[in-house]
């Protein structure tokens, strides 16, 4: 049995290495994952999203904003299969709250189960407030699976400001002149 021949770099799109996962897991992931040109092609070059399987090994990544949260599930490349808002799931008020948040990930982690995906790892980046309530998602839609998902694990990004914003300027005191000290 012959060693698959495995990519030195996993290129996104635009060529650029991914950062999602360390590189070694991805090198590893990578062999599992099916070539685009694969994947459920329909005529004149479009993708039916319906009817494709996903890949075994995905990334779901929550952004959770002040007032929304959004979750992508990608592959291991970056390349999103679907995404998802509050607001898409029929969620019209209290969009901000952290149980709007729990049932968008519990729809979007049936929605990997349902069409064939093994594994996911979770990326939570944004300044909501939505973040344990993803996790606690993530951590029951695993165990309601059954066994059928398994986790690459859960890895939080911190947007961290580098020397920050432009600080204002001072503010300018007032000079005294003659007039004012009566002199």
């Amino acid at each position: 049995m012959s060693t698959p021949i495995i990519p030195a770099s996993l290129p996104t799109k635009v060529g650029a290495p991914t950062r999602i996962l360390p590189t070694t897991v991805g090198l590893a992931l990578g062999r599992f994952h099916p070539q685009p040109e694969d994947r459920g092609k329909t005529g004149r070059g479009k993708t039916n999203t319906t009817t494709s399987t996903y890949p075994n090994y995905g990334v779901l990544r929550v952004t959770s904003a002040f007032n929304n949260t959004f979750v992508a599930l990608t592959d291991v490349w970056g390349t999103t299969l679907t995404q998802a808002s509050v607001g898409s799931i029929g969620i019209r008020h209290r969009q901000r709250l952290p149980g709007a948040a729990y049932s968008l990930v519990t729809s979007i982690i049936k929605t990997a189960e349902d069409r064939g995906m093994t594994s996911l790892a979770l990326v939570l980046q944004g300044p909501g407030r939505a973040h344990s309530a993803c996790l606690a998602a993530y951590r029951a839609g695993l165990a309601r699976s059954e066994g059928r998902l398994r986790s690459l694990g859960a890895r939080q990004v911190l947007l961290v400001p580098h020397n920050g914003c432009r600080a204002p300027t001072k503010r300018r005191k007032r000079r005294k002149t003659s007039a004012m000290t009566g002199r």
